[in-house]
């Protein structure tokens, strides 16, 4: 019976060792699952500052562009109603140098005919200055060969 009882006695303390190495290893287990847990919440409090401070820089790219729209809208407003008020000159301008145009082809036409008709009176004038001047000469002769 001692037998017996030592026999047990050896089993139980096998299976209390057997129990005080699995709490060991399972003691060491939940250390090794608490520091890696640790190390989770300190990455996870990391990418939720880093998601913070992107949200941050994409809220202020996000104005700064914004302002930058506006102001190129407001620009563009700016030129388009230039180059429609230059289009709108543009086009006066050109409307009165055909008009300048035309009044100078005009003026010049009318200064040039009067031009010609100057000239045409002038060259008969002088065949009549020279016919005279002729009829001159001829009765000079004559009155030197009277005389």
């Amino acid at each position: 019976r001692d037998k017996e009882q030592k026999k047990h006695y050896d089993e139980v303390m096998a299976r209390a060792e057997a129990a005080e190495e699995e709490l060991v290893a399972s003691r060491m287990v939940a250390k090794d699952c608490k520091r890696n847990n640790e190390m989770l919440e300190n990455k996870l409090t990391t990418l939720k500052d880093r998601i913070k401070m992107a949200e941050s820089l994409h809220e202020k790219n996000e104005k700064e562009l914004r302002e930058e729209i506006l102001t190129a809208k407001q620009e563009n407003e700016k030129l388009s109603t230039l180059i429609t008020s230059l289009k709108e000159v543009s086009e006066k301008t050109i409307k009165e140098y055909a008009s300048n145009k035309r009044n100078m082809q005009s003026t010049l036409e009318k200064e040039l005919k009067e031009a010609g008709l100057e000239c045409q009176a002038l060259r008969a004038s002088k065949a009549n200055q020279q016919r005279k001047l002729h009829e001159i000469q001829d009765m000079m002769e004559k009155q030197k060969s009277i005389d």
